[in-house]
């Protein structure tokens, strides 16, 4: 009897060990698994390769994971292996452009930087880069006449450096960031600085990678808790967040924001108002749209639950009067206008050439009308002609201030402009700080 208890013992043993045995194999082949996915699953901070990306800033060396990563390119001049930064390595100074077809500062900047490529040769080399796809960045640069090369679908490289605005430059020199900028410090004097002067500087580009238009302005300028039912901020302007008018509704609020923008701006875009029908006589609203840069501009936001407009326009347009003093009146002014009306029947008519895309002549007007900030001897333009046809006329901006050039574009449609005297309903920013409000509101 002790013997059979003691072999069925022995049989329990090794039972024990043979199931051991598998589960330490189970746990070490979901150990080696988990460690393979790991491996070829890219972070979120890693390059195209999956490798972990350190961002660079000023002083830093380009690592050679960068020097060596094939960037897909287009508007080459001739076809090619995918593009390599090496490839620019023998160059005194490299730039990278990060830019975007839809984005006017860029525009500008790259046709500064295409103008600036061959004055100084092959001492300078312009990398441009788009996150946008190859197609929309090759039709744009071809329909630009830009000659400058450009990378496309390139997300991965602002891990090497990160930015919330753009154009953002980088400026390469020695193998090494020099500078990290704005577009407008890509000057021809900047660069013969840069290639002669191992000392040179430029201001870095400062954006707040944790701006969110989500979040409360007051998270980016002191740490007060707000949890009022409505609550509005306001500061002068801030270096980092760029610039924005905007109002959106998010998780059932509405936020307003004005980020760096002048304070005309600010009124007329709440009141919806045409810079040309606005008359300003208050003191300090001239003041500050005679000054440059961030002393003119001021930050703004307004958060509401309450999201309808009747509500927050009244808001807006208060805290503005009260921060600037000023008091809003419609009025019936006598103003200088440019009226089109019809040419004599006897008068001659040029031929039409193709000077533009057809439009609408309403539409047409319209521009006439249009501008992005307001300007004291902005035009107003009436239409009194009844003119319902399309036009091909310049580009609106090179007619608005040339009254001969504008009649030069509307004489083949039988139509004439010419200064004349009409009443007008003006809104008017005057001098005032206790004044009742009464947005026109639509």
């Amino acid at each position: 009897m002790m013997k059979k208890l003691k072999l069925e013992s022995n049989s329990s043993a090794l039972l024990h060990m043979q199931i051991l045995k598998i589960s330490v194999l189970v746990i070490l082949y979901f150990l080696v698994s988990m460690f393979s996915l790991s491996a070829q699953t890219p972070r979120k901070d890693s390059g195209a390769n999956g490798l972990l990306i350190k961002p660079l800033k000023v002083g830093d060396s380009i690592p050679q994971s960068l020097w060596d990563l094939p960037i897909d390119i287009v508007n080459a001049p001739s076809k090619s292996d995918p593009f390599k930064l090496s490839q620019f390595r023998d160059r005194k100074l490299i730039i990278i452009d990060f830019w975007a077809t839809w984005c006017s500062p860029c525009i500008k900047s790259i046709h500064k930087l295409d103008s600036l490529q061959p004055i100084f040769k092959d001492e300078l080399a312009v990398f441009a880069t788009s996150y946008e796809d190859r197609d929309r960045v090759n039709a744009f640069l071809k329909k630009q006449g830009i000659k400058l090369f450009s990378g496309t679908k390139t997300e991965y490289l602002k891990q090497y450096f990160p930015h919330k605005m753009i154009p953002h430059q980088v400026w390469i020199k020695n193998g090494k960031i020099i500078a990290i900028t704005e577009g407008s410090n890509a000057t021809d004097e900047n660069i013969r600085r840069a290639l002669k002067d191992d000392s040179f500087k430029l201001a870095t580009k400062n954006d707040r990678l944790d701006y969110s238009r989500s979040r409360y302005l007051t998270d980016f300028i002191d740490t007060a808790d707000i949890n009022s039912f409505a609550v509005s901020t306001f500061s002068s302007g801030q270096d980092g967040l760029g610039s924005i008018i905007s109002e959106k509704i998010i998780q059932n609020k509405i936020f307003v924001y004005y980020i760096n923008a002048d304070p005309i701006s600010m009124f007329m875009r709440t009141l919806q108002q045409p810079n040309n029908k606005t008359v300003i006589t208050n003191k300090k609203l001239l003041e500050i749209d005679k000054l440059h840069g961030l002393e003119a501009m001021f930050c703004y936001q307004l958060i509401s639950r309450d999201t309808t407009r009747s509500y927050w326009v009244k808001q807006v347009v208060n805290d503005l009067s009260l921060q600037f003093d000023v008091k809003i009146e419609r009025k019936l002014l006598t103003k200088d206008c440019i009226i089109i009306g019809k040419l004599k029947e006897n008068s001659p008519r040029e031929s039409i050439s193709s000077t533009g895309r057809p439009q609408v002549f309403q539409d047409f007007v319209n521009q006439l009308n249009y501008s992005t900030r307001w300007k004291m001897d902005q035009p107003l333009f009436i239409d009194e002609s009844g003119f319902t046809g399309k036009v091909s006329t310049p580009y609106y901006k090179d007619l608005q201030f040339d009254l001969d050039k504008l009649n030069q574009a509307l004489k083949p449609y039988g139509l004439i402009a010419s200064k004349k005297k009409r009443k007008i309903e003006v809104l008017v920013l005057a001098e005032n700080n206790t004044a009742e409000i009464k947005p026109n509101i639509r």
